[in-house]
């Protein structure tokens, strides 16, 4: 596990629940071969951040590889979902909720993101 990026990955969570932009933190574990659902948040945005394992973060227009340090935010509205490819080992990830409402601190971080 490369620390570093580990390290920048909870940053990111931290920095949207110190801005407003986040309500609170909650650190999952998906077992083997299980998977979230495909679902949306209407009310939204969600920062999910991979802590250990490997899966596949799924979104409306496809998946893509998500393994220890990989940060995902899905919008409001946005059809997503995330499954442990591993057949031993549990993916663990901290899953953020954006709140609807951003700070000024987090108006501003959302209008520098790098898109």
């Amino acid at each position: 596990m490369n620390v570093r990026k580990l390290a920048a990955a909870v940053l990111v969570c931290v920095f949207a629940y110190c801005t407003g932009q986040a309500a609170a933190s909650e650190r999952l574990v998906k077992q083997p071969d299980k998977s979230v659902g495909f679902h949306q948040h209407k009310e939204d945005k969600e920062i999910c951040a991979i802590v250990s394992g490997t899966g596949s973060y799924l979104y409306e227009d496809g998946e893509c590889p998500a393994k220890s340090s990989n940060v995902f935010v899905t919008h409001k509205d946005m059809y997503h979902g995330l499954k442990n490819l591993s057949t031993d080992t549990p993916l663990v990830y901290f899953a953020v909720p954006a709140k609807p409402n951003l700070t000024e601190a987090g108006k501003a971080a959302e209008g520098n993101r790098i898109k």
